[in-house]
């Protein structure tokens, strides 16, 4: 299985389009990260995030131990700005908003969504905290899109969030989504900063290759017109204003 697709490179880090389909480390197989190492003859590659094995999208990779450092703080520390696309089958209780709560643990490896507590300042139980804010649009009948913006960054997050809101995303069997070809959750947009300039990086949507003619997904004609009306997921409001916006003028 192909890894993915090289979006850009520099001597401290390769961003990749990465496939639906395959889990970042070995398992019955090579995983992303050994595959990657095999093609290029890289010994060291670092992963400075990480994407569940059934999303696609854009991942971020350092070359350097130094460069892994930097990197991982930023997104340790929500210093960037990141968003990503889901396909859904059901409108959402809330059309737009946020999702906030404590991720617990369920059977089988998957994850629920507890209420949100009221803490102090500081409080240390906070981490396992998770906050995602959401946008939903209708393209065609009984079809609807999401753009989100995870605040936080824990494991199924974003998968967790819009079964919270009544409309899981297609294909994600795990947590009650329609069955299809592949779980519809792509790592969109992705700006941080390094050496004193911002750095945005789009994974054009995977289509063709991972959709048979008769489900279209990504590549659906009324999709790809709406998310052209829509524009850049920096062009929207949000609740909260984004990481970067003050360097924009520094972009690279």
């Amino acid at each position: 299985m192909d890894c993915g697709e090289v979006i850009a490179e520099t001597n401290d880090y390769l961003v990749l389009n990465k496939a639906p389909g395959i889990g970042m480390h070995s398992e019955n197989g090579a995983g992303l990260i050994e595959q990657l190492r095999r093609r290029r003859g890289d010994a060291a590659l670092f992963p400075v995030h990480r994407l569940d094995k059934v999303t696609s999208g854009v991942l971020l990779l350092a070359k350097t131990t130094e460069a892994n450092r930097a990197l991982s703080m930023q997104f340790q520390n929500a210093e960037l700005d990141k968003f990503y696309l889901a396909l859904l089958d059901k409108k959402p209780r809330k059309t737009q908003g946020e999702v906030r709560g404590i991720m617990l643990k369920a059977r089988n490896g998957s994850w629920r969504l507890g209420p949100a507590k009221r803490h102090e300042a500081g409080a240390s139980d906070k981490i396992n905290e998770a906050r995602t804010h959401f946008k939903t649009w209708s393209y065609s009948a009984n079809k609807r899109l999401a753009i989100l913006r995870p605040l936080t960054g824990k494991t199924h997050q974003i998968r967790v969030a819009l079964k919270a809101v009544g409309a899981p995303i297609r294909g994600d069997d795990r947590y009650g989504g329609k069955e299809a070809n592949r779980c519809y959750l792509h790592a969109w947009y992705l700006r941080f900063m390094w050496e004193g300039r911002v750095q945005c990086f789009n994974a054009p949507l995977i289509s063709p290759e991972y959709a048979p003619a008769e489900e279209a997904g990504f590549g659906e004609p009324m999709l790809l017109q709406k998310l052209k009306e829509i524009g850049t997921p920096f062009e929207l409001p949000w609740p909260t204003p984004l990481k970067l916006d003050q360097y924009s003028d520094k972009a690279g």
